[in-house]
């Protein structure tokens, strides 16, 4: 059985480390994150993916834990990379130790870095991460594919280490640059979807259409699909928003015009605002002094990670209209700029609307009655269509939803 080293920063490397012990691998563990090394050092390691959590402790007889990067590279057969798209230089500090090993680097950079990395060691392997955030541990075990860049004598070595995870035609073995370009336009085309979606119901909305049931019709259409066909406040997050932002920026630097992810990007940040503009519409143009409460600061559910939520530029908006603005999320706890209650009833006290931004579990079936009570006006944005319309008209809510007003 191979020895396996993996180093990173990230919350996917206790994925890889976990799956990767599990079936048998000897795993050395160089956690460069120094707040996630001192959790895990003192046994209080506290993850919003519990299945992540469970696979990393459930493994930890198999897995020898440092922050020594020189300790890591010795007994090694294999180097598996963990890094931010920001963290290139730690990635060119290993590389400078010129390992022997095989190195296998899952970090997402802008195309044509890990062609320079390749440059500095013969057997580099780009391992793109294809890992989804609420779903880490069942898309690392279960993948849809695996893609394997760089040199075929050393992607197939590292493809037979890989075998308890797919199964022949999952498996596709191609260049640096195809395999980069692959992440990157993987998360760009689901992003142009997202957007896509959106500017429908922004067109269902004006000639009296319902954005659901089209939606379902256009997802019966066998070449479409029905993923990723959800209308909500714009996307966010690492993966999508950052890595379309990487594409269309170092395409620039390849001379490669970008029109439409451009216009993605344009389209996307005009969306973040789109329950701002119908708060602002009902109100008639007058926020001042209304108190608003926000369900959900996440960019999607299942995550405490705010970056570029749509819920960070809607706090923006209702603080320069002089809202008084409360949120709860069940797993984001802070927030510098307004206070966050305690729960998704408490957070509704007295407040002139809701607004709902994060399709957390525990939004799709509340108290209806409490709310109600709570509220001071019984007003929904529901930014993620979690409710019927006739139910909630039918409960004395007024209720709005993207794509149906």
């Amino acid at each position: 059985m191979n020895n396996i080293t993996i180093i990173g920063t990230t919350i996917d490397t206790l994925t890889a480390v976990g799956c990767l012990a599990e079936v048998g691998f000897k795993v050395k563990f160089v956690c460069l994150n120094t707040k996630l090394l001192k959790q895990i050092k003192n046994g209080n390691l506290k993850l919003v993916e519990l299945e992540v959590q469970t696979i990393f402790e459930a493994q930890k007889n198999n897995i020898q834990l440092s922050d020594n990067i020189d300790e890591g590279l010795k007994d090694s057969d294999f180097i598996f990379l963990y890094f931010r798209s920001d963290e290139l230089s730690s990635v060119e500090k290993i590389l400078d130790k010129k390992p022997k090993q095989i190195i296998v680097n899952s970090s997402v950079f802008a195309l044509g870095e890990n062609e320079k990395l390749a440059k500095k060691n013969d057997k580099f392997v780009v391992f793109p991460n294809f890992i989804i955030k609420g779903k880490s541990v069942k898309s690392f075990k279960d993948p849809d594919r695996i893609i394997l860049g760089g040199n075929e004598k050393y992607t197939k070595k590292v493809a037979q280490l890989l075998t308890p995870f797919y199964c022949k035609n999952r498996l596709t073995l191609m260049s640096i640059a195809s395999s980069d370009l692959i992440k990157l336009a993987t998360n760009a085309m689901l992003a142009n979807r997202v957007s896509f979606v959106n500017e429908i119901a922004q067109i269902a909305t004006q000639i009296g259409a319902d954005i659901k049931t089209v939606c379902q019709g256009l997802g019966a259409d066998k070449r479409i699909g029905h993923d990723y066909l959800n209308v909500g406040t714009g996307f966010g997050g690492y993966s999508l928003d950052y890595d379309v932002q990487g594409l269309v920026h170092s395409s620039k630097n390849f001379g490669c015009s970008t029109p439409l992810l451009d216009s993605v990007l344009t389209s996307n940040n005009h969306q973040k605002e789109v329950l701002f503009r119908m708060l602002w519409r009902h109100f008639a143009m007058d926020l001042k002094g209304k108190k608003i409460a926000l369900w959900g600061l996440s960019y999607k559910p299942n995550t405490s990670s705010t970056a570029n939520a749509p819920s960070l530029k809607i706090i923006d908006v209702l603080l320069a209209q002089g809202v008084n603005v409360i949120a709860y999320d069940p797993l984001v706890k802070k927030n510098e700029n307004i206070k966050i209650a305690t729960s998704a009833i408490d957070v509704l006290n007295d407040v002139d609307a809701l607004l709902i931004l994060t399709e957390h579990k525990e939004f799709f079936k509340p108290n209806f009655s409490k709310m109600k009570d709570n509220m001071k006006q019984p007003i929904i944005f529901d930014g993620r269509n979690l409710y019927s319309k006739n139910k909630m008209q039918d409960l004395g809510f007024t209720y709005y939803y993207i794509g149906g007003n």
